[in-house]
């Protein structure tokens, strides 16, 4: 037994379409997703971004330490009382264009972050050295990073 509809209530014809209310909780759910996404997106690249930093700032300082341990103990530890820190690319080049030591592959800008490197080494009894490297640098939204290498021999 059917009821006669209601006198306020208009029966819908299923080829109708869509209401306004379905059209908008559409654009709704499709504008929270495309915001997430957009987020996730941002958070990937930021972390693209320290990873190659962090990458390029662990290779400088290995350069550096193999260099180091070419020297003798004793020499290394000279060297590190005349040592200045040096700002260089991520190719271990100079940055700044009073450097004095020029090299082939450093004749082409590389625009990129700029990195701090230093060494200390002190000596560790009669024929060793504790030799330490320390690349740091700066990311675009003002934070600090380094990366250290220790050696003893």
């Amino acid at each position: 037994m059917s009821h006669p509809p209601l006198p306020f209530r208009r029966r819908r014809d299923p080829r109708a379409g869509f209401t306004i209310l379905d059209t908008l909780v559409a654009v709704l759910v499709m504008i929270v997703g495309t915001v997430g996404l957009l987020s996730m997106q941002l958070t990937q690249v930021a972390a693209g971004v320290r990873s190659r930093q962090l990458t390029e700032a662990t290779d400088l300082a290995q350069q550096a330490m193999e260099r180091l341990l070419l020297y003798t103990p004793a020499q290394a530890v000279a060297a590190s009382g005349i040592a200045v820190p040096e700002i260089v690319d991520a190719r271990g080049c100079p940055v700044l264009a009073t450097a004095t030591v020029p090299s082939l592959a450093c004749h082409t800008a590389v625009v990129g972050t700029p990195y701090t490197r230093t060494f200390s080494a002190t000596a560790s009894g009669p024929n060793g050295a504790l030799v330490e490297v320390r690349v740091a640098w700066s990311d675009p939204s003002g934070g600090s990073h380094q990366v250290n290498l220790v050696n003893g021999r």
